[in-house]
């Protein structure tokens, strides 16, 4: 019994050490930002705009994106997501009545985390001219709506609960062979 927990062991360190490894050589912490938007966060467009453009740090995978713009009768604005490198297209038709619309988002990086977030612009008459308010408004309720499958941002990814659990899986196995060695020291000593 000594030996096969002491086997057993073996084989949990040398997985939790490859899984530390592996964890450390890739980008797993490395999220994307978003560094650009058209219409941004907060911005005041004179005339409807024809879409909306988000740019992000990496680049996107396509399965999963999700932006979603709403006018203040919560009616959505925008079409299908296109994804190419590290940006996010959606038409966007009816932004013609002036109001504030918001935009919600949850898109895949490349390394495979989700990144969620949202923000309002307005939209004035043509006539107005745009300016741009000091401070952007942000809209806790639409990252809601996006983010249901993305979690908590900024929570623990899989690979550092697998990494966890192979911890707690090697603290059990060597306190199991010390007991064990206990034992067989108390059964000798009995001899």
């Amino acid at each position: 019994m000594n030996s096969q927990l002491r086997r057993l062991l073996t084989f949990a360190v040398a997985v939790l050490v490859v899984a530390c490894a592996r964890d450390g050589a890739s980008p797993a912490f490395a999220h994307t930002d978003l560094v650009g938007a058209a219409p941004e966060a907060g911005e005041v467009v004179a005339g409807p705009p024809a879409d909306l453009t988000l740019t992000f740090t990496d680049t996107l995978l396509p399965a999963g994106a999700q932006v979603l713009v709403r006018d203040e009768r919560a009616v959505r604005v925008s079409g299908a997501v296109a994804v190419s490198g590290g940006q996010a297209r959606v038409p966007l038709r009816g932004t013609a009545r002036p109001g504030t619309y918001r935009v919600a988002y949850r898109v895949v990086a490349s390394d495979g985390h989700a990144v969620t977030g949202s923000y309002r612009f307005r939209v004035v008459g043509t006539s107005a001219s745009a300016a741009r308010p000091a401070a952007a408004t942000r809209d806790v309720a639409d990252r809601a709506v996006v983010a249901t499958a993305a979690g908590p941002p900024g929570g623990p990814s899989s690979s550092t609960w697998v990494v966890a659990g192979l911890g707690a899986v090697t603290l059990a196995l060597v306190l199991g062979l010390g007991a064990a060695r206990r034992r067989t020291s108390r059964d000798e000593e009995a001899r």
